[in-house]
């Protein structure tokens, strides 16, 4: 019996207080609704009340590769993107979409506006891809997410790479216009 008014006593304690981790906030449902956001700690709560999720307040490192893209001059181009992610509104996100589904979405919306951009440009500018063509590439994909509660705080182009025929091609030539100048100089 006395195990029993323990695990009862103890039951009851633990609806009383939810614990909310660091780098997350809680959304609490009160009879169905949406009731309140809590954050990160111990809160003191009402029976009649749930914890429906946990999202993540930290930012989120998402990396989107994008394959063979044809350049303005034809020839194709892999590009690595790397997107700062963060959740701006959890109430949103949370009911919205899903997470699996949040993945497809901004791997979707992130090659679509890399493709678009890599259309716009010659292969060789690709290797020059700066802060410029990141900041409006975050101007496309941003809006796209914004409707998920989802904010791209960073776009950083990790790798861009050309056909390797092209490239031992550009090592090539780059090689002859020194032996070239090599010749030359001798002479």
């Amino acid at each position: 019996i006395v195990g029993a008014v323990v695990a009862l006593v103890v039951g009851l304690m633990s609806r009383l207080f939810l614990r909310v981790p660091p780098g997350s906030v809680g959304l609490v449902v009160k009879g169905g609704r949406q009731d309140r956001i809590l954050q990160p700690g111990v809160h003191r709560v009402s029976p009649l009340v749930a914890l429906s999720h946990l999202v993540t307040t930290r930012e989120i490192a998402f990396d989107v590769p994008v394959s063979e893209v044809r350049s303005a001059d034809g020839v194709g181009v892999a590009v690595d993107v790397l997107l700062t992610l963060r959740i701006a509104d959890p109430v949103k996100f949370a009911y919205a979409i899903t997470p699996g589904d949040a993945d497809q979405f901004v791997q979707a919306a992130c090659q679509d506006a890399v493709r678009t951009l890599v259309r716009g440009i010659e292969a060789m500018s690709a290797l020059d891809l700066n802060s410029t063509q990141s900041d409006s590439l975050r101007g496309v994909i941003d809006p796209k997410l914004d409707r998920f509660g989802i904010d791209v705080s960073d776009v950083a182009f990790t790798r861009v790479t050309l056909p390797a025929a092209l490239t031992d091609s550009l090592a090539a030539r780059r090689l002859a216009s020194l032996q070239l100048a090599e010749q030359a100089e001798s002479y």
